[in-house]
């Protein structure tokens, strides 16, 4: 399974996302792929609030990444 990403809020220097996946491994995969993808913004790129889901059967966390330093 992949990491859903939802886009919760985009302006011209950030957005944020809402990221669900079956496992922390996942979330935290996917989170090195983006600090990978886009090194030179990796200062403000986050990765908030994991969590289990009441279910149990997935995380969440919510992930922030700044598209322009200006």
């Amino acid at each position: 399974m992949t990491v859903v990403r939802i886009t919760t809020h985009k302006t011209n220097s950030g957005i944020n996302e809402h990221w669900t996946a079956v496992s922390k491994e996942l979330l935290n995969t996917e989170f090195a792929k983006e600090l990978a993808n886009f090194p030179e913004f990796g200062y403000g790129t986050s990765m908030t609030n994991v969590r289990m889901d009441p279910t149990g059967m997935l995380y969440h966390a919510d992930f922030y990444r700044q598209l322009s330093c200006d």
